[in-house]
């Protein structure tokens, strides 16, 4: 029979086998609001669209860039298509994922309004 140091030190390594957990930062803003607010800058182009996507083999290895995506490169994306542009207004942000077999991809895509402030 096993002593009693041991079957906690199993129990302990099969619980640290079968958790986990990460934390991701996904991104920042300089202004940011879920409310309707008066600051309307003009925008030089409607509806553009910005994505930034990580591709993995087996979930794990990263094919060709980061291993996870990152909100802000969609922003910088959008703002890039837009000469001068350095604001975003009126942004929905959206999350593409998908799976065949061995290979995934996950995506952010933002789609809003790009101005220039000064």
């Amino acid at each position: 029979m096993r002593s009693l140091p041991t079957c906690w030190l199993v129990a302990l390594v099969a619980s640290a086998l079968v958790t986990g957990g990460c934390v991701q930062r996904i991104g920042d803003f300089t202004i940011a609001s879920t409310k309707n607010v008066s600051y309307n800058p003009s925008p030089d182009r409607r509806g553009v669209e910005g994505k930034h996507c990580a591709t993995r083999l087996l979930g794990l290895i990263p094919l060709g860039g980061s291993f996870m995506p990152n909100l802000e490169e969609a922003v910088d994306d959008a703002m890039a298509k837009v000469p001068n542009g350095n604001v975003m207004t009126n942004a929905v942000t959206y999350i593409n994922v998908w799976t065949a077999i061995i290979v995934n991809q996950q995506c952010y895509r933002v789609k809003g309004d790009v101005g220039t402030i000064q």
